[in-house]
């Protein structure tokens, strides 16, 4: 269950990537746009991170028999 949760956040990261960026283009235009993509990918990415040492950590004590 919990990897299923993680799963889902990392899809909805790439989603607020998309909707940061169209509101961003709504409210400024094409500059918006651009700036609303960085800010919503620099936000998901820290998500990412977070999740793909999560990932790693998970794989390593598998490998190590702890658990």
């Amino acid at each position: 269950m919990k990897d299923g949760i993680i799963r889902l956040n990392d899809y909805l990261c790439y989603l607020a990537i998309a909707i940061a960026a169209f509101v961003g283009y709504a409210g400024y235009g094409v500059l918006g746009g651009l700036g609303g993509f960085v800010a919503g990918a620099v936000l998901a990415g820290v998500w990412l991170v977070l999740s793909g040492i999560y990932d790693e950590l998970k794989k390593i004590t598998a490998s190590k028999g702890l658990r």
